[in-house]
């Protein structure tokens, strides 16, 4: 809930796995949709970790928590319906 940065002492003292490394201009990181993850830029960036499904799911789970999300869906939503136009039916569908 939120955002969090966890103590990387408590992660390998619990045997969590950890990976870390510096991306540099040009390289893509992929994590699977769930993976608790944090970046820290040292220098400027690019990010895109988006899926509209899964970000309208756990916006409503948050509601359901009574936790403040930390992307505003229903400003994102209305946005999308204005300013781009949509062909795939389903995201349209989720964007209605």
């Amino acid at each position: 809930m939120g955002s969090w940065w966890p103590n990387l002492e408590d992660l390998y003292e619990s045997n969590v796995p950890v990976y870390r490394f510096i991306q540099r201009p040009g390289d893509l990181v992929w994590l699977n949709t769930g993976t608790v993850h944090w970046v820290q830029a040292i220098g400027w960036c690019n990010n895109i970790a988006w899926n509209y499904k899964l970000a309208v799911e756990r916006y409503e789970w948050n509601k359901l928590q009574s936790v403040k999300s930390i992307v505003p869906m229903i400003h994102l939503s209305w946005n999308m319906a204005r300013n781009i136009k949509v062909s795939d039916h389903r995201l349209f569908e989720m964007i209605k």
